[in-house]
């Protein structure tokens, strides 16, 4: 009787002894292995594509950039981008050390052939206008508000009678007729190109019984137009515009929890957003046609910072819901599925791990948009797959070039972006 555990060897012409149980078992196990890769190359797969099925293909194609050079200067949250296509942030230079060890912090400018320089005495740079006037804060405790304006390259001190208020100074906005819209205390000042300031009407703060109306102001355009809002009661706000030609104007015709405007271009139109409960709202406004667009985000934060002459709107979002989409959701429901996925990432280096992550933590889950003809578009989906960039986080900033600005992270750190439409064929 034979055994049936013995393993039959037969000799073949020519060539050493063949196994004949080893050679069926290995076309099994090479299956195997195929199979579990092609699993694994779906799931990753699966992963990407639910990063971008959540918003419409983007209308045009963008090259993306990081703002860092080889000297070390790293623009780490740009600030304000001009229609020339000078850019000015907050970075840092990692070639040098701070005084609690961690790289210098500096203010930058990027200017439009990518060279990156730093702005003497400003840390935090915050507008730049088409004129080339900087506006920003030194890194003194308190900090100091400094105007600088640029000529043949090199940053120049704006003095003025300006300087001579006391106390804490901050800087609103900045058109492009190198005025700055500058607050100090409770009231609202305007500073020409000179540095000589005035007032802008106090008694417009207040209603005709005499109540002070709380006004908050967050822009200004080149027709000395501001925008913002007026408190109601307490976390009520409602639209509010401003001149002084024409007095102030409160929209109390939108019937939400809490409105304001953002800013407003050249044109007279304003971005606003909104809020009612758990739905978010953004809202085009035009001083000539009143209300022109309206988009609702339900269980969807969006929060937007500028918009330029041709009305795109930029700004970040995030879902309310820590996993808003259905294939987290599976994942998580099989808990040796996750197992499995989780482990595979692992392999995976670094930036790769946290673009696939499951768990990431709310502060990196936003996503940088733009907004136009009543359509979200998340630039996430102008990221190619093997991307250096984990995320875009949130857009900050865009010019009537249709250049953007913003933070994004690669490998886990925040940096800052530079995307230039290109066009047709470019």
């Amino acid at each position: 009787m034979s055994d049936p555990t013995h393993e039959e060897e037969f000799p073949l012409p020519g060539g050493p002894k063949r196994n004949l149980r080893s050679s069926e078992v290995r076309p099994k196990s090479s299956l195997l292995f195929a199979c579990a890769g092609v699993f694994l190359l779906c799931l990753l797969s699966g992963s990407w594509i639910y990063r971008v099925v959540g918003a419409p293909n983007l209308p045009r194609s963008y090259r993306i950039l990081e703002l860092a050079d080889e000297n070390g200067y790293r623009l780490v949250h740009p600030k304000s981008i001009n229609n020339p296509g000078y850019v000015v942030g907050e970075g840092i230079k990692t070639h040098a050390q701070s005084a609690d060890r961690g790289p210098a912090k500096v203010g930058l400018i990027v200017f439009p052939d990518g060279k990156l320089r730093p702005i003497p005495w400003v840390w935090d740079p915050v507008n730049i206008s088409d004129g080339l006037l900087i506006d920003g804060y030194t890194g003194a405790s308190p900090p100091v508000s400094y105007r600088t304006l640029l000529e043949r390259g090199k940053p120049l001190e704006v003095g003025g009678e300006w300087t001579k208020l006391d106390g804490f100074k901050g800087f609103v906005a900045t058109n492009n007729r190198n005025e700055t819209l500058m607050r100090h205390e409770d009231e609202y000042f305007l500073v020409n190109p000179g540095g000589d300031y005035h007032l802008l009407s106090p008694t417009e703060m207040f209603s005709a019984s005499g109540e002070p109306q709380n006004f908050v102001f967050s822009d200004m355009n080149d027709s000395q137009i501001l925008v913002g809002r007026m408190r109601i009661e307490t976390e009520v706000f409602r639209p509010a515009i401003w001149s002084e030609t024409h007095g102030h104007e409160v929209l109390r015709d939108f019937e939400l929890d809490s409105s304001e405007f953002i800013a407003i271009n050249n044109r007279g139109v304003c971005v606003g957003s909104a809020r009612q409960k758990r739905t978010d709202s953004i809202y085009l406004w035009s001083l000539a046609d009143g209300l022109v667009s309206f988009s609702k985000f339900e269980n969807q934060a969006v929060w937007p910072f500028d918009l330029n002459d041709h009305g795109q709107v930029v700004g970040g979002s995030s879902f309310e819901t820590e996993d808003p989409g259905f294939f987290r959701k599976t994942v998580r429901s099989l808990s040796l599925l996750q197992k499995i996925y989780g482990k595979s990432i692992s392999y995976l280096p670094i930036g790769w791990r946290r673009r696939f992550q499951l768990n990431a933590s709310p502060r990196h889950i936003t996503d940088a948009f733009i907004w136009e003809n009543d359509r979200f578009y998340d630039l996430n989906a102008a990221l190619p797959f093997f991307s250096e960039w984990d995320r875009l986080l949130y857009a900050t900033d865009i010019n009537n070039r249709g250049q953007i600005i913003g933070v994004g992270l690669i490998d886990g750190e925040e940096r800052g972006f530079l995307m230039t439409p290109v066009e047709e064929g470019g």
